[in-house]
């Protein structure tokens, strides 16, 4: 109903025309008691006997044959405006469509200059309206708009009844855009309500209240219709906030309505933001707003809202108190829903027990987990008798009663357990990833208590049937990739490792899936880095134990490079294809940047319970998460889905149809597929490639030579375990703090005292000599190499903690800095590190005869330390090559992100004389620092660079893993080759400013001598450049940061 109707519409004084004074009598007579009548039910309890006999008088009026009185229109206007009261009062269908029928036919028949139009304009547009709330048709608010336009017009701007009608259009057109989603609607709504309020005198607080309430549903309302983010929110949120502060000086009983709505908008915010003050004062508002006076429906509403919002609290801040006020609240909600007759649904006593499960997840209590079975149970009777959705329910209680076991070691409720979760799982039911998972964990429990190995057998029976399952067709891969975990670790436990490995394929099959929520390399990273962390690793030592070595070489390549396998789908080389077939090339780039769109919705909408947590864990935690096989948090299993996570899941399957429809084109048949390994091995012909893997179950060294008899060769470490690698690398982190090599800067500035130096000499040199024994001597005797003055190439791969510890430098120290000859891995090789097989497969190098070179110096980067020595190295480089290839050389403030974004694009040769930036919370914003920021690993992935053969990053930690991902490799490294670069020349820590100039004048002298240059020349040139500065008696920690990946 429109604002204020039934006290705007007075009935005016009788006009009496003079053509016929009799007739005019007898009509006003009429008019006159009809009027009486209409005011004195105004004022009576029971006014339906006084509006009947008003309507049969203005009947007997308006059913003679007046029209060409003047009285005619007034006789409608009351007739109408009769039936329009008594539909108000008695809710008669007829009377409303009587009184939309003759206030429409008074508006018509009342001239404009008649002084009741205006009054009979509103009226008939309130019948309009109240008929629109009937019917919910369109038409009948559309006819309100010109109602109210013309009696807005008939009224001075400084009249106060002014206000009010632009109220009434503004709730119209508001009305109207949630019906019909014109934004021009709600632009309408908006204007009228801010100009009602700004005609509002500061006196009228009530008008000005209202006026705030309607600001704030109306900005409310875009926010639920649209996807623009929080600013209406915000604004909806201000304007409820002025309107209350109105409500408390009106002492109005509408108070608790306001506070819930405001309420209802700050946890709307905190979903947005995650941060929790909003989520307390939304509780605060609807804990005050529950203890004033409201209707039944209305408080039994916010009691569950109420006590949903504090189980959520529960879940961020883990207090019993709130758990406890949760179920009781959401008591009071059941008991108020019983006194209204509403029974209560399957899903809301799930709710329940789902908090009371997160209670006794955090207090431990017996009592609570006995609460949370009985709510499930509850939902579960109710679902079987309203044939609702059941499996949810069956779940959750199979939980509860796994968890009453793990409590009490009840045998009967663990029995009840595999009753409810095999009705979940099966070939009528299907194979859901997390009812597996479930089960499988209740089965091996009871078998690790009984030892029948019936259930040990359906237990491990069950995973590999899910494990058997089509990728392409798991909506939740999450919960399927962590039975393929499960499965390889039961397996391995109980000695069945041909099960095991199969458990191990399949989740590293599911790698790249496992990160598809998210868009931004960043979130895809820390995504992964809770999967992919030694899976790989115990995969390939897993086939290791099995003589399958080169599967051990797949699982390795595959599941320790997931990242860029991923980014290389979503950001894939489409020129062959666009070539041949410009349609599929089109449709696949189509769905592509559709995945990435609904992976940025997904990513931009954070999930608060992942957002409150601030510590990232440490690898062995993420390890332990891996491994671990039994989780008594019910929400751990319950895979929450929202419409934007939907949306993704459409946008993959089109990307994946996509994929399907390429790859059975003739000559596509590969296409964007993971290298087999026989692939792969093409890349080690003529070449040593030594890949080491590091797993808690065993270390070993796998010697890669196509062209030998034995491909893949095993190299058993039995000096090596994890720990004691994972120990080395934590003292080389340690020794290299103490040495301030953190940063590139020159000796006369590092202050370091002469004890820690030599502290940091002894720890290097006992590192270094335990990879030389554990290590590096039984590979180089395996590969029967002697020391040669032309040493032949080595291609590193290291994995897990390994990835820190500088092998190329390895050697039997004896209290110098320099080993005995043949003592030191130099003595052997040229050594070089790949972080994954492609790159020896995909950066096959370009013989370039004239290569393009850019050089970057950072003499003076903004808020770092001085590099002075910088300007002599690039000039050095200058002298060296300026007669030899053409050079772009971007020095200090030239050298901004956008000027080297776009040359690096350009060049075939490249080197940064700057400082390196390494972020350990989120290596992919590490990278070169120039005049106005940072040349980032996210940026350089962006860029396409097919023709880069070699880059030279004279900048400290370019090298260096992320601590929580070491087995991607993600430093700036690794992401140039993975952009394109053939060989890079790197630091695994920072580098002594009068170093580098030596270094890189030998590097480039050596490169430039060979009339075809080629990035296999770098690692060579590397080698003997840094042996000339290891032999001018320079300490250890100075020349051994030096490294070189790649070809």
């Amino acid at each position: 109903m429109l604002i204020n109707s039934t006290c705007r519409y007075p009935l005016e004084p009788l006009e009496i025309g003079a053509d016929n004074p009799i007739v005019d009598k007898t009509i006003a007579w009429f008019l006159d008691e009809a009027q009486d009548l209409l005011q004195r039910s105004g004022f009576r309890e029971d006014p339906l006997p006084l509006l009947d006999q008003a309507i049969a008088y203005l009947r007997t009026v308006v059913n003679l044959d007046l029209d060409h009185y003047r009285l005619f229109p007034m006789a409608l206007y009351h007739l109408g405006f009769a039936h329009l009261r008594r539909y108000k009062w008695f809710g008669d269908q007829q009377d409303l469509e009587e009184a939309v029928s003759k206030l429409s036919e008074a508006v018509n028949w009342t001239p404009s200059y008649h002084s009741l139009r205006r009054t009979v304009l509103e009226a008939c547009a309130d019948a309009c309206y109240l008929h629109f709330e009937w019917s919910q048709e369109e038409n009948y608010l559309r006819d309100c708009i010109p109602l109210l336009e013309e009696a807005i017009g008939m009224w001075d701007s400084t009249a106060s009844p002014l206000r009010f009608l632009l109220r009434n259009l503004g709730k119209v057109f508001l009305d109207l855009f949630e019906k019909a989603q014109e934004k021009t609607d709600w632009d309408m709504a908006a204007e009228l309500f801010t100009e009602a309020r700004e005609l509002c005198p500061l006196k009228d607080t009530m008008t000005l209240m209202n006026l705030s309430f309607d600001l704030a549903d109306t900005f409310h309302t875009l926010h639920d219709r649209t996807v623009l983010g929080v600013t209406h929110l915000e604004t909806a949120i201000s304007h409820r906030r002025s309107g209350i502060s109105f409500l408390f000086d009106n002492e109005s009983n509408g108070l608790g309505v306001q506070l819930a709505k405001l309420g209802d908008e700050l946890y709307e915010r905190y979903r947005y933001s995650a941060l929790q003050e909003r989520l307390d004062e939304s509780i605060s508002l609807l804990q005050y707003s529950a203890t004033l006076h409201q209707d039944k429906f209305q408080r039994a509403s916010l009691l569950s809202k109420l006590g949903n919002f504090l189980g959520l609290r529960l879940r961020l801040r883990g207090l019993p108190a709130d758990g406890r006020e949760a179920i009781e609240v959401l008591r009071y909600s059941l008991s108020a829903h019983n006194e209204l007759g509403l029974k209560w649904t399957s899903w809301q006593y799930s709710k329940v027990a789902l908090i009371s499960f997160e209670l006794h997840s955090t207090s431990r209590s017996s009592g609570d987990i006995d609460g949370t079975i009985q709510w499930f149970r509850k939902a579960v009777d109710i679902s079987r008798k309203d044939s609702d959705l059941l499996s949810p329910q069956i779940f959750g209680l199979g939980l509860a009663l796994y968890a009453r076991f793990k409590v009490h070691g009840d045998a009967s409720a663990l029995d009840e357990t595999i009753v409810h979760l095999r009705t979940l799982v099966g070939p009528n039911k299907g194979y859901a990833g997390k009812y597996v998972h479930r089960l499988a964990v209740a089965l091996h429990a009871r078998f690790e208590l009984s030892a029948s190995y019936a259930d040990l057998e359906e237990c491990l029976g069950v995973l590999l049937k899910v494990c058997s399952l089509p990728i392409n067709s798991l909506l939740f891969r999450r919960s399927h990739f962590t039975c393929a975990v499960l499965l390889a670790s039961l397996a391995k436990r109980y000695g069945r490792l041909d099960i095991s490995l199969q458990g191990y394929q399949r989740a590293v099959d599911m790698l790249p899936h496992v990160s598809l929520k998210n868009a931004d390399v960043a979130s895809r990273q820390q995504d992964l880095s809770s999967h992919a962390v030694d899976l790989a690793c115990d995969a390939a030592s897993c086939a290791i134990e099995l003589g399958k070595f080169e599967t051990a070489v797949d699982l390795l390549e595959r599941g320790r490079s997931a990242f860029w396998s991923h980014n290389l789908v979503l950001h894939p080389d489409l020129t062959a294809l666009e070539a041949s077939h410009p349609l599929l090339a089109e449709e696949f780039e189509q769905a592509s940047e559709a995945v990435v769109h609904a992976q940025a919705i997904v990513t931009a909408d954070p999930d608060p319970i992942k957002s409150s947590t601030i510590l990232r864990p440490t690898p062995g935690e993420f390890l332990e998460h891996y491994r671990r096989i039994e989780d008594d948090s019910y929400h751990a299993q319950v895979h929450r889905i929202s419409p934007n996570d939907l949306v993704l899941i459409r946008a993959v399957d089109e990307m994946e149809r996509c994929l399907t429809a390429i790859r059975e084109v003739q000559g596509f048949q590969s296409f964007l597929r993971p290298l087999e390994v026989s692939e792969l091995m093409d890349g080690t012909v003529g070449r040593n490639v030594v890949m080491i893997n590091i797993s808690r179950l065993r270390c070993d060294a796998l010697i890669l030579q196509r062209e030998a008899s034995s491909p893949v060769r095993l190299v058993t470490l039995p000096e090596a375990s994890y720990d004691k690698i994972l120990a080395l690398s934590q003292q080389l982190q340690s020794a290299l703090g103490m040495a301030n090599v953190r940063v590139r800067q020159s000796e006369a500035t590092r202050h370091v005292r002469p004890a820690r130096i030599r502290s940091t000499a002894e720890r290097l040199r006992i590192i270094l000599s335990s990879l030389w024994s554990w290590i590096v001597h039984p590979v180089l005797k395996a590969l029967s190499l002697n020391i040669s003055s032309y040493p032949p190439r080595i291609f590193w791969y290291p994995t897990g903690p390994l990835t820190y510890l500088p092998l190329h430098a390895a050697g039997r120290y004896n209290g110098t800095d320099l080993p005995d000859k043949g003592q030191a891995v130099y003595d052997y090789v040229v050594s070089s590190y790949i972080p994954s097989l492609r790159s020896l497969v995909r950066s096959r190098p370009t013989e370039v005869r004239t290569p393009r070179l850019l050089v970057v110096s950072q003499p003076n980067t903004p808020g770092q330390k001085p590099l002075p020595m910088t300007t002599q190295e690039v000039t050095t480089i200058v002298n060296v090559a300026k007669s030899l290839v053409p050079i772009t050389r971007l020095d200090g403030n030239d050298a901004t992100v956008e000027r080297v974004a776009s040359s690096l694009a350009e060049c075939d040769w490249c080197h940064f004389a700057c400082h390196g930036a390494q972020d350990t919370t989120q290596p992919l914003q590490s990278g070169l620092l120039v005049q106005d920021g940072l040349v980032s690993i996210d940026r350089i992935l962006s860029l396409k660079i097919p023709s880069s053969q070699f880059a030279f990053l004279s900048a400290c930690q370019t090298a260096t893993s992320d601590i929580y991902l070491p087995d991607e490799s993600l430093h700036i490294t690794a992401s140039l080759l993975f952009a394109g670069f053939g060989g890079i020349i790197g630091s695994l820590w920072s580098i002594s400013d009068s170093d580098a100039p030596i270094v890189a004048e030998g590097v480039y002298t050596r490169m430039l001598a060979n009339p075809a240059p080629s990035s296999e020349d770098v690692a060579g040139a590397l080698h003997e450049s840094v042996a000339r500065l290891r032999e001018s008696g320079v300490s250890l920690e100075r020349w051994a940061p030096f490294v070189h990946f790649g070809l």
